[in-house]
């Protein structure tokens, strides 16, 4: 009769031991699913990412042009500014020196 206990015994350390490793392997799957499910989702937002990063640049230049076209304006403004200011200042001088033939 002793030794049948420590057959037993051996047997549930066995089936302990086995039920670990399933234990151990469901884990395994479960880290490999986790990981697959990730690339593909780390995959997805790396593409979303890319869409995104494209769309940042065609907007950076769309302004980058807007901001050439807007300086271009600003220069043609300030120069036509600087034009009639010294036409202003022409014209000035000129009706001053017609005011003074008349006196």
């Amino acid at each position: 009769m002793e030794l049948e206990p420590q057959p037993q015994a051996a047997m549930e350390r066995e089936m302990f031991n086995m039920k670990m490793r399933i234990h151990e392997y469901e884990e395994r799957l479960k880290q490999v699913n986790l990981h697959g499910a990730t690339g593909e989702t780390l995959q997805r937002e790396n593409e979303e990412l890319k869409t995104r990063m494209l769309d940042l640049e065609r907007s950076d230049v769309a302004q980058r042009d807007q901001i050439d076209s807007l300086t271009m304006i600003c220069m043609k403004t300030r120069t036509a500014i600087e034009s009639l200011q010294n036409a202003n200042i022409e014209l000035k001088q000129r009706y001053d020196e017609a005011k003074k033939r008349r006196k």
